[in-house]
């Protein structure tokens, strides 16, 4: 089931899968969302949240996060290694190699136009990623671990500051994205 509001979810919280609360104003997450044991997806777009109730981590179903255009800034530790999706596009979350190492087994993220802590070429990028979205990070240079990927279809790493093309991608690669660099031919 899908639910799109809480009074919608909790009197069915066994039977839902996705909650979708976009838009709402949240500032905080209800603590009766524990009650939904099932849910695999939530999608909390467009609200206030900076960060994540330590009660996510007894989700053991969710794998799937959508957090973007919210003022998120830290990602908490308890919650991360079950996810297989995350998407934090335009927020304020500081990436690093610690914040990423949280998500072992992440399928797909979307950090565009979130903030890096440290160098892109350094960064740690989980070993499972089949689609990265790595565009407006100012980045100029893309991790060094890309090559390692070797799940990697889909990469994005548009509106960055890469200067050259990057020498070592993925095989499986089936998709790259590097539009408005600063890449000459």
């Amino acid at each position: 089931m899908i639910a799109y509001n809480l009074e919608q979810a909790l009197p069915q919280a066994t039977t839902v899968q996705e909650l979708h609360l976009v838009g709402r104003g949240l500032r905080t997450l209800a603590p009766e969302i524990v009650q939904c044991k099932n849910l695999r997806k939530m999608v909390l777009r467009r609200n206030q949240l900076t960060t994540l109730p330590t009660w996510l981590a007894e989700l053991p179903s969710l794998e799937e996060i959508d957090i973007s255009d919210n003022p998120f800034v830290h990602w908490p530790d308890h919650v991360g290694p079950q996810l297989l999706v995350l998407n934090a596009e335009n927020t304020a979350l500081r990436l690093s190699t610690d914040t990423l190492r949280a998500f072992p087994n992440l399928r797909m993220l979307n950090c565009a136009g979130c903030t890096l802590e440290g160098e892109a070429a350094t960064l740690y990028l989980p070993p499972h990623l089949e689609q990265l979205i790595f565009r407006k990070l100012a980045a100029k240079k893309l991790p060094q671990g890309l090559l390692h990927l070797s799940r990697l279809k889909i990469l994005d790493a548009s509106q960055n500051q890469l200067t050259q093309w990057p020498r070592d991608l993925p095989i499986r690669l089936e998709s790259l994205n590097l539009s408005y660099n600063r890449i000459r031919s």
